[in-house]
């Protein structure tokens, strides 16, 4: 779970631009930090994901009611990785209304990404690099597949590519293959970045700001890195994957 900037600016900038600012309460570093190893806390533990859904809940509950003018809360409810739109919807009638009215545009994206789910199929998509090729996710059936979503300006993006290229060595000839998107805009800076990096992998790029980035919407995907895994059913099997867990999850499904 990546909890800490830079994503914060990311969420927050979803709001539309123009839009009239509600007066927020703040929250100290103490508070944030509290709320954050919960969370990581929870994540950790060895629990199926409906019970973590259920703990996660409830502590956002606990706070928003506490606090419903807190800037914070919508920022919140998006940890809920596998939050449905009922509980979505439950957490953000807490609020105060003016700041329901403001983070509108996060709601609605967090419902976006709340519908891909383990145990169904992935949302068809197909891909189009720089020089025109396509790739149908669909026609990857068979394999395990893991999107990575990253960005040559995301610092936590680089630092997990050295542990990734030892998993895809590890695992490529036993059906497990990664496919990179990034939400760059400069093409120097992305290729720059692959070059660097090492990256072994196809690589995909709409080279827009991720605002108007296509997958960025289509996903709901609210900050970086960000992940998805693939079974070789073509159905999801996790997303946001703590790069520390994901040869145990690539393991499970060999």
């Amino acid at each position: 779970m990546k909890f800490l900037i830079p994503f914060l600016i990311l969420f927050f900038s979803l709001n539309s631009a123009g839009q009239n600012s509600v007066r927020t309460d703040s929250l100290d570093k103490e508070q944030f930090e509290e709320m954050n190893n919960f969370f990581m806390n929870i994540d950790s533990m060895n629990l199926p994901d409906s019970v973590k859904t259920e703990l996660q809940y409830k502590k956002i509950k606990s706070f928003i009611q506490a606090n419903p003018t807190n800037g914070y809360n919508a920022l919140f409810i998006s940890w809920g990785k596998y939050f449905d739109e009922l509980k979505i919807d439950s957490l953000y009638s807490l609020m105060n209304f003016s700041l329901q009215k403001q983070m509108m545009n996060q709601r609605e994206h967090q419902k976006i990404r709340s519908a891909i789910i383990p145990g169904m199929p992935f949302p068809e998509c197909i891909l189009t690099d720089t020089l025109n090729k396509h790739l149908n996710i669909a026609d990857l059936k068979g394999k395990i597949v893991f999107i990575d979503i990253w960005a040559s300006w995301c610092g936590p993006c680089r630092k997990e590519m050295p542990k990734l290229k030892s998993l895809y060595e590890k695992y490529k000839d036993k059906g497990f293959i990664v496919i990179a998107i990034s939400l760059d805009d400069d093409k120097k800076k992305w290729v720059d970045a692959i070059t660097k990096d090492g990256q072994l992998w196809p690589q995909f790029c709409e080279l827009k700001t991720w605002t108007y980035n296509s997958m960025y919407n289509k996903w709901g995907i609210i900050w970086l890195p960000y992940n998805f895994l693939i079974d070789r059913q073509g159905k999801l099997s996790d997303k946001e994957i703590n790069i520390d867990k994901l040869e145990e999850k690539i393991l499970n499904l060999q």
